[in-house]
């Protein structure tokens, strides 16, 4: 969710589509998307603003253009200072502590020297506008949880990782909803607040949308949302897009009522599987559901392109988690693979929160 207002809103869109660049009054400054958790309402929030280069800190300025009250992503980080920013085409989870004393003041000046509006908002102010430096945390790099696999330049068409080529299309975009989807939501099973979590390109969350469901779409593509986004407004639908990393889901707690997993899950490591089924249990509601298909082991040996989990794995991570699997069944999907129909067996699974 966008704090604020329709300028706020449409200068996030511009840098995403524009690869950090918006025009404007923004034209040629570098730019952030700060992403924060609400001091008070505890649901994510999003600013974009200039900042200022300093090693490999990011400096932000809590300017408010002037005004006497400090702006909310300020107070959302001095509650909680871990947040997550947008840089370009990268995403980077960072640590913020405010600047004090000299320090402070010469960051401030350099600013104001480079951009004269910081001076001005400094003198119509009594306060001493914050300086908070934006310092990347240890492998800060988000990614799926994936060590090989870049979400984020896959859909931008680029190379995800060493030795795999560029892809035009992803071989999951049919640009319709997942047969596991519908037949969840045929069944019944789909009900309350719902999470499309690891939502890619937005078809599924579209779907489920036109189905009256209230709808998230969480992804760690900012990419792949610009195209989830523009997807559900041509379906005349509303869902709810942002950036997350599904093995966190920060300022997600007690949220939804139903969760669905198309294909996230066997794309993580073990660690990564355990810290998101557990981020999901927090984000969920008692007695919540989730929805979930992946790869099975069932597949042929020696089929890189496709991760294999087993019914083992399914158990033991999602029962340490607080998960009670209701049903655990194997299925047969056709698929595409460079241009010729093969199937691929998957699980389909539904939990119940404890």
């Amino acid at each position: 969710m966008s704090d604020g207002n329709d300028f706020n809103e449409r200068n996030i869109a511009e840098f995403r589509a524009n690869h950090g660049r918006v025009g404007g009054g923004f034209e040629g400054a570098p730019l952030v998307v700060l992403h924060t958790v609400g001091a008070r309402s505890g649901k994510p929030r999003t600013n974009i603003m200039m900042y200022l280069a300093d090693g490999d800190r990011y400096l932000v300025f809590a300017s408010n253009a002037g005004a006497d009250d400090n702006p909310a992503w300020y107070q959302n980080l001095k509650a909680s200072p871990h947040a997550r920013i947008e840089v370009g085409d990268h995403i980077v989870d960072v640590h913020a502590i405010e600047l004090q004393g000299a320090e402070r003041d010469d960051k401030y000046a350099l600013q104001a020297e480079r951009y004269p509006g910081f001076a001005e908002y400094q003198r119509k102010t009594s306060r001493t506008i914050p300086v908070v430096a934006l310092t990347p945390t240890s492998g800060s790099q988000a990614s799926s949880g994936s060590k090989h696999i870049d979400f984020d330049a896959l859909y931008r068409g680029e190379s995800p990782g060493e030795g795999i080529a560029p892809m035009t299309t992803p071989p999951w975009d049919t640009k319709a909803p997942s047969e596991s989807v519908i037949g969840w939501q045929t069944g019944g099973w789909v009900h309350g607040d719902v999470l499309d979590v690891g939502c890619g390109l937005g078809d599924n969350a579209v779907y489920l949308a036109k189905n009256g469901h209230t709808v998230t779409g969480l992804d760690i593509s900012a990419t792949a949302l610009i195209t989830a986004e523009r997807r559900a407004k041509d379906a005349g639908v509303d869902v709810t897009f942002a950036v997350a990393d599904s093995t966190k889901l920060d300022g997600y707690t007690d949220a939804f009522d139903t969760v669905i997993d198309s294909g996230l899950f066997h794309s993580l490591d073990d660690q990564g599987r355990r810290s998101y089924v557990a981020a999901v249990h927090r984000a969920t509601r008692p007695g919540a559901t989730l929805l979930l298909s992946c790869f099975s082991d069932a597949n042929p040996v020696g089929k890189e392109w496709r991760p294999a989990v087993s019914e083992d794995t399914l158990r033991d991570v999602l029962g340490a988690a607080g998960w009670d699997i209701a049903s655990l069944e194997p299925a047969t999907v056709r698929g595409e693979l460079d241009g010729a129909q093969v199937e691929m067996a998957f699980w389909y699974l539904r939990a119940q929160r404890r």
